[in-house]
């Protein structure tokens, strides 16, 4: 008993490593983008999501996201302050990101920049982990 609660520990310590550096990679890769490339950063940014949350995420990015980063000359920057693991199992993480967004368009002179927190779920696909929720808090 002892040694499979050992094996469960060591699994889930390893997974909350792992699962916090992918979720750091996903939040800038998802939550960034500029609109001379915001297909292309699109198409990158679904390479770590995955379930439902890739099919809502592709949906949104192609009905609003896309067309309005276009019309607006947009670019959006994204950094990862710091992160905490809030639950790690070995194949299910949730990790929260604090993130500092950097928002400008074209035309205009002024950068805005917003703190905030996102919860991700990380899920692991065979040695990978992907994104299968993402939630303001």
């Amino acid at each position: 008993m002892l040694w499979r609660y050992q094996q469960h520990f060591a699994l889930a310590e390893n997974a909350r490593t792992a699962a916090v550096e992918a979720a750091r990679t996903a939040a800038v890769e998802t939550l960034s983008y500029d609109f001379r490339s915001v297909d292309r950063d699109v198409e990158q940014a679904r390479q770590h999501l995955t379930g439902k949350f890739l099919e809502e995420y592709s949906d949104l990015a192609q009905k609003t996201m896309i067309p309005a980063v276009k019309q607006q000359k947009v670019n959006t920057r994204v950094d990862v302050v710091a992160a905490s693991v809030v639950t790690a199992e070995p194949d299910r993480t949730v990790v929260l990101l604090f993130i500092n967004q950097y928002t400008q368009s074209v035309g205009s002179d002024a950068q805005k920049t917003n703190g905030s927190r996102v919860r991700m779920t990380m899920e692991r696909a065979g040695d990978r982990w992907l994104v299968s929720e993402l939630a303001p808090v």
